[in-house]
């Protein structure tokens, strides 16, 4: 079907064509995503054939930038769903999250040097502190790879 459409556009806009009839040049390609209004040119069934192709080619290519853009799974955006928490998604919770830990821990400290200095608790607590960083490590090379988390 792809074919005979490619031969009607190239039979109605000889000036397209590159190279045999059946084949898609770079000018009928543009000319394909460029112009809405194809059924006058080469009729409906292949206008609706161009067309459809067009929007699959657009919302493919919109999928793939706004993914790269938001750090998210192009699976995810293209089917409006997330079946899982992407790095982005992981990224977002993690990092708010991990700026919260090191505020505390930062207060911690300061009161544990002014309050109770010897109390044991603080040693419990600056050990939930550490876990908790040892994690955001592990979790953020997970998603970058060492190189990339190092480089």
């Amino acid at each position: 079907a792809i074919k005979n459409s490619i031969v009607e556009l190239n039979k109605a806009m000889p000036d397209l064509r590159d190279g045999p009839e059946d084949e898609l040049s770079r000018q009928g390609f543009h000319y394909i995503i460029e112009t809405q209004d194809l059924e006058p040119i080469i009729g409906v069934q292949h206008a609706i054939l161009f067309q459809d192709m067009r929007n699959h080619l657009m919302q493919q290519s919109s999928a793939k930038l706004i993914a790269s853009k938001l750090m998210v799974n192009e699976n995810d955006i293209a089917d409006g769903t997330s079946t899982k928490m992407g790095k982005g998604r992981c990224m977002s919770v993690l990092e708010p999250l991990s700026g919260c830990i090191i505020c505390l821990n930062a207060l911690t400290i300061g009161v544990s040097l002014d309050l109770h200095p010897h109390w044991e608790g603080w040693n419990v607590l600056e050990s939930s502190f550490a876990l908790f960083f040892l994690f955001e490590l592990l979790v953020k090379i997970k998603f970058d790879g060492l190189l990339e988390f190092y480089l």
